[in-house]
C-alpha cells in the first residue's frame, strides 16, 4: 500500500476538476469529504472543506499539476 500526503483542502467543485489532470497523468488520490461522510452517518459536521490526498512518491508532480489548475482557473474568472 502507498503512502499519501495531503495535497489541497477546498470546495468538492475544484477537486473534482483537480482529479482529472491527476488521473490524466496516472496519479493515485484519494479524497476525504468530512462533510458528506458525517451526514451519511446521521450526524452534521462544519464542512472545512474536502481533502485530497496524493501518492507520496508522486506528490511533487502532483503540486505542479495544483499550481498549474490554479492559474488557468484564475484566467478563466478574468
Amino acid at each position: 500500500m502507498s503512502d499519501y500526503t495531503k495535497l489541497f483542502i477546498g470546495s468538492n467543485l475544484i477537486i473534482n476538476g483537480l482529479t482529472f489532470f491527476l488521473e490524466e497523468n496516472d496519479i493515485q488520490y484519494i479524497i476525504k469529504d468530512r462533510f458528506n461522510s458525517a451526514l451519511m452517518a446521521g450526524f452534521g459536521e462544519l464542512s472545512g472543506g474536502t481533502e485530497i490526498h496524493v501518492e507520496t512518491s508522486k506528490f511533487e508532480k502532483a503540486l505542479e499539476i495544483l499550481e498549474n489548475y490554479k492559474i488557468t482557473i484564475s484566467s478563466e474568472n478574468q
